[in-house]
Protein backbone atom coordinates (compact mmCIF):
# COMPACT_ATOMS: atom_id res chain seq x y z
CA UNK A 1 0.00 0.00 0.00
CA UNK A 2 1.66 3.13 -0.92
CA UNK A 3 1.30 6.22 1.25
CA UNK A 4 -1.33 7.96 -1.09
CA UNK A 5 -3.19 4.84 -0.53
CA UNK A 6 -2.48 5.09 3.26
CA UNK A 7 -4.00 8.57 3.41
CA UNK A 8 -7.21 7.78 1.58
CA UNK A 9 -7.70 4.63 3.70
CA UNK A 10 -8.05 7.87 6.77
CA UNK A 11 -9.12 10.85 5.00
CA UNK A 12 -12.05 9.26 2.72
CA UNK A 13 -13.84 7.57 5.48
CA UNK A 14 -13.67 11.00 7.65
CA UNK A 15 -14.50 13.23 4.56
CA UNK A 16 -18.02 10.92 4.33
CA UNK A 17 -19.18 10.83 7.69
CA UNK A 18 -19.04 14.44 8.33
CA UNK A 19 -20.53 14.49 4.83
CA UNK A 20 -23.24 12.02 6.00
CA UNK A 21 -23.83 14.17 9.28
CA UNK A 22 -24.08 17.03 7.83
CA UNK A 23 -27.25 15.78 5.51
CA UNK A 24 -28.73 13.70 8.25
CA UNK A 25 -28.60 16.73 11.04
CA UNK A 26 -28.83 19.57 8.93
CA UNK A 27 -31.80 21.30 10.75
CA UNK A 28 -30.29 20.46 14.29
CA UNK A 29 -26.94 22.01 13.38
CA UNK A 30 -28.73 25.38 11.94
CA UNK A 31 -30.70 25.56 14.45
CA UNK A 32 -27.86 25.08 17.06
CA UNK A 33 -25.48 27.81 15.34
CA UNK A 34 -28.46 30.23 15.16
CA UNK A 35 -29.14 29.44 19.15
CA UNK A 36 -25.71 30.26 19.94
CA UNK A 37 -25.43 33.36 17.95
CA UNK A 38 -28.31 34.90 19.56
CA UNK A 39 -27.18 33.68 23.30
CA UNK A 40 -24.00 35.71 22.70
CA UNK A 41 -26.13 38.93 20.81
CA UNK A 42 -24.73 38.76 17.81
CA UNK A 43 -27.11 38.72 15.21
CA UNK A 44 -26.41 35.89 12.21
CA UNK A 45 -27.35 36.24 8.29
CA UNK A 46 -30.34 35.27 6.63
CA UNK A 47 -27.76 32.60 4.52
CA UNK A 48 -25.47 32.05 7.28
CA UNK A 49 -26.06 28.18 8.60
CA UNK A 50 -28.98 27.38 5.99
CA UNK A 51 -30.05 23.72 6.30
CA UNK A 52 -29.86 23.69 2.11
CA UNK A 53 -25.93 25.18 1.85
CA UNK A 54 -25.35 22.15 5.05
CA UNK A 55 -26.93 19.67 2.69
CA UNK A 56 -24.94 21.06 -0.32
CA UNK A 57 -21.54 21.41 1.85
CA UNK A 58 -22.27 17.09 2.91
CA UNK A 59 -22.96 16.48 -1.22
CA UNK A 60 -20.14 17.69 -1.47
CA UNK A 61 -18.06 15.95 1.42
CA UNK A 62 -19.45 12.76 -0.18
CA UNK A 63 -18.24 13.60 -3.49
CA UNK A 64 -14.76 14.64 -2.49
CA UNK A 65 -14.76 10.81 -0.48
CA UNK A 66 -15.50 9.48 -3.78
CA UNK A 67 -13.06 11.20 -5.35
CA UNK A 68 -10.09 10.18 -3.26
CA UNK A 69 -10.36 6.45 -3.35
CA UNK A 70 -11.07 6.44 -7.02
CA UNK A 71 -7.96 8.85 -7.38
CA UNK A 72 -6.13 6.56 -4.72
CA UNK A 73 -7.35 2.91 -6.37
CA UNK A 74 -8.25 2.92 -9.59
CA UNK A 75 -6.88 4.39 -13.00
CA UNK A 76 -10.12 6.54 -13.00
CA UNK A 77 -8.18 9.65 -12.37
CA UNK A 78 -4.85 8.65 -13.59
CA UNK A 79 -1.51 10.79 -11.80
CA UNK A 80 0.60 12.85 -14.06
CA UNK A 81 3.36 12.17 -15.90
CA UNK A 82 6.65 12.65 -14.19
CA UNK A 83 8.92 15.72 -15.07
CA UNK A 84 11.59 14.87 -17.28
Amino acid sequence: MTELQGAAVVFAPLFAIFGVCFIVFHQHISDAARRAYEEQGRRIGPQTQSPGLMIVGGIGMLIISTVIVLYAFTDVFPPPPPPQ
